[in-house]
């Protein structure tokens, strides 16, 4: 497997991105015998599919189906969802943690719970949600303050914990980092347990014995012990998801199962930070590689913000920083695949899809694909400055009625995060530091994000970053 290398950070604008990552994608070429098919599916892309419209292979029981045209993943996500659920995979790696959390479940459950979470995330609450992801980050940015100027950070810890606080404070009012601490390890861990392996891919029974699901059991309960001192030491009233989540369903009169609530809570916090954090690991990192990319961003943050703390009314004038995270996920989508079981006889391209068969939608080859994309693997944030709306091929929430409920909440964090800690400082990989990028659901570095953290002087800033 290709690895993406960090060496010293260049400004050349050809850096390419289109590297080999782990993930359970099937291989169109058939002269591959079932065990190094097997083997590659889990472990990387086969270099066709980012050429392909549309791939097929026979694995085991299941028919793998991978789709890179947008016609056609609208088709599956949106135009005939009812026809696809989620996949077994999925259920096997998430349901453990997460319950029948709006990630996990199916039909009048997951609907019901859609209509009850959806008031917490709309757009006219966003602005409430503000103050305390700027708080959040004021502490992280304080404690980088007291540690001697040019210090080692590792990135991946500071951003897990601070949008696990971000969410913890907005939603729970939660302040308490020991336990926030507590749930960074603990879903750190319980990614690094639970895998798509061998038994997954070939369709065996749930019932045959997989050492990863032992594993995942054992963090769970832990899991579950770590929630439950959040909800009942750090909730605050007045917090819109303990009032749906807690009371009788925010005036709805849906109340919820105490497990139901246990499986919603848990999916908020773990989901809900994870995927923000990657996205800000890997937008430092490519700003890191690309410094000319920072003049940019600081130019408009100068400008815009003139030192101050960013607030909510300031987002509609940070285009550029909103393009840089858009950029980022383009190719490093914090869900760079996933899956849907088809539940009834379908056609996509004219192809047959029988029921059972398993279709896979992979953001990480879609975000590059050459037929949708100019250049694809190179960073370049203009390109969402020139096209004036998200283009089709641009799926890092997902899309349909299953598209992520906290798509603007996140990117709203996520602008917010970059625009605060640029101001106050310029990261660095460390010398010699190897970022190998792997799927532990959401897209993480093998080997964290160490990063050389320096303060900027007050003024001046856009000179600074050169």
């Amino acid at each position: 497997m290709d690895n993406v290398t960090t060496e010293t950070p260049s400004a050349d604008r050809g850096v390419s991105y289109r590297d080999a990552v782990p993930g359970p994608v099937p291989t169109s070429n058939g002269s591959l015998s079932l065990l190094r098919r097997l083997r590659q599916m889990r472990q990387t892309y086969p270099i066709e599919v980012f050429e392909n419209l549309i791939s097929e292979q026979k694995i085991g029981r299941f028919r793998y189906i991978i789709l890179n045209d947008p016609d056609a993943i609208r088709h599956v996500l949106v135009e005939n969802a009812k026809s696809y659920g989620k996949s077994p995979f999925l259920r096997r790696l998430l349901e453990p943690a997460l319950g029948q959390g709006l990630l996990t479940s199916d039909g009048e459950t997951w609907q019901r719970h859609r209509r009850l979470m959806a008031p917490v995330f709309a757009h006219r609450n966003l602005n409430r949600f503000a103050p305390a992801i700027a708080t959040a980050t004021s502490h992280m940015l304080e404690r980088w303050d007291r540690s001697s100027d040019g210090s080692p950070i590792d990135l991946a810890d500071e951003m897990s914990m601070l949008t696990l606080s971000s969410i913890a404070r907005t939603m729970f009012g939660a302040e308490d980092d020991r336990i926030l601490e507590g749930i960074v390890q603990i879903v750190a861990r319980y990614q690094d347990a639970v895998g798509i392996g061998l038994a997954d891919l070939l369709g065996l029974p749930n019932w045959v014995p997989r050492l990863s699901t032992i594993r995942g059991r054992y963090i769970v309960r832990h899991l579950n012990q770590v929630v439950d001192q959040l909800i009942e030491r750090d909730r605050r009233p007045g917090h819109l998801l303990i009032d749906i989540l807690t009371d009788d369903g925010g005036g709805s009169g849906q109340k919820l199962s105490r497990q139901e609530v246990r499986d919603q809570i848990v999916t908020i916090l773990t989901a809900g930070h994870e995927t923000t954090a990657q996205t800000m690991n890997w937008t430092w990192y490519l700003l890191s590689k690309h410094p000319d990319v920072e003049v940019k961003l600081i130019e408009e943050l100068d400008e815009v913000l003139g030192g101050r703390t960013p607030a909510y009314e300031d987002l509609s004038r940070l285009v550029y920083a909103k393009a840089v995270v858009q950029e980022s996920m383009r190719l490093f989508p914090p869900v760079p695949t996933f899956s849907r079981l088809c539940l009834a006889d379908d056609a996509i391209l004219g192809r047959r899809v029988a029921k059972g068969s398993i279709v896979m939608i992979a953001p990480w080859i879609l975000h590059r694909h050459r037929s949708f994309w100019s250049d694809p693997d190179i960073f370049e944030p203009e390109r969402f400055l020139e096209t004036g709306e998200r283009p089709r091929a641009y799926i890092p929430f997902g899309a349909g009625p299953r598209i992520c409920i906290g798509a603007s909440f996140a990117m709203m964090e996520a602008v917010l995060i970059l625009a605060q800690v640029a101001q106050r400082y310029r990261l660095r990989l460390m010398p010699g530091h190897r970022i190998e990028p792997v799927v532990r659901i959401a897209l993480r570095s093998r080997y964290g994000m160490k990063m050389i953290a320096t303060r900027r002087s007050a003024a001046g800033l856009a000179k600074l970053a050169l």
